[in-house]
């Protein structure tokens, strides 16, 4: 009776470190939803740091690097990194600085909010970048022939310059006018991706990076433009002068949509001590 008490203690312990354990770790460092990120400083109070950005690409390690920063943890006990579609971004979300750090092009922001300086400022700025015309299966070439019968793939974001705006002016500009049973919209690049590897569109479009992150496997492509206009990174304007620009700044990394480093937007920062 007492061996088996003790092996049905011994048991409940193990059971219940367990339990502990794995509370802690989902306590650290979480999923919270499909399209969201969440990791913890490991200070006991502080703001949450909420980042908006287009992809998953970069997004988790971005909030990793974030909540292990020193300086961080001095004022923020949270980060939560969501990826959304462009235009997910209102003028609301600015005006009333729902999001801390956010990814976008300057004209749209400019064009929801004329004053958005009142509420964000740029820090960072993401370089040019080559686009191509991505197919599986065959080369790629654009012309009414070539695409006669093939099922081409967008994003539904009519701001996305990237899968909408640049592949739409590149046809335009060749002449061609598609059928609407040739044209495909998908929600996220995900599911556009998805679509492209099922066979169930011939043709889209993507950078070197966004090939790679997502990855695709063997294609061929096609060069479209090789200089697009990027955006930039807003940080809210609370933030300067308090130290975070320039965690945010040297902790960025690769930018999640092209392979360089973004530069800082301004000259006005000295960010040389390490986070």
């Amino acid at each position: 009776m007492v061996h088996r008490g003790l092996v049905a203690a011994v048991i409940a312990l193990v059971l219940g470190a367990s339990q502990w354990l794995a509370r802690q770790s989902s306590m650290a460092v979480e999923l919270d939803e499909y399209n969201s990120y969440h990791c913890q400083t490991g200070a006991a109070t502080g703001a949450t740091f909420k980042v908006l950005t287009l992809t998953s690409a970069e997004a988790m390690p971005l909030a990793d690097r974030l909540c292990r920063s020193p300086a961080m943890r001095r004022q923020v006990a949270d980060v939560v990194v969501t990826w959304r579609p462009r235009g997910f971004l209102t003028a609301k979300d600015i005006v009333e600085e729902e999001y801390d750090y956010f990814w976008n092009r300057r004209h749209l922001v400019i064009g929801m909010v004329p004053d958005f300086d009142n509420y964000y400022r740029p820090l960072l700025d993401t370089p040019t970048y080559a686009l191509y015309w991505i197919a599986i299966g065959w080369q790629p070439r654009i012309s009414a022939a070539a695409l006669a019968g093939k099922t081409l793939g967008f994003l539904q974001d009519p701001h996305s310059q990237t899968f909408f705006l640049q592949p739409f002016k590149a046809l335009k500009e060749a002449g061609i006018t598609l059928d609407e049973s040739q044209k495909r919209f998908y929600p996220d690049m995900a599911a556009l991706y998805r679509a492209l590897t099922d066979g169930e569109v011939d043709l889209t479009t993507g950078t070197d990076r966004i090939i790679r992150e997502l990855g695709i496997g063997a294609h061929h492509r096609l060069l479209l433009a090789d200089d697009v206009s990027s955006g930039s990174w807003f940080l809210r304007n609370r933030w300067f002068g308090t130290g975070i620009e320039c965690v945010v700044a040297l902790l960025n990394g690769p930018d999640p949509f092209f392979a360089h480093q973004p530069t800082l937007a301004t000259d006005e920062l000295d960010c040389r001590a390490a986070p």
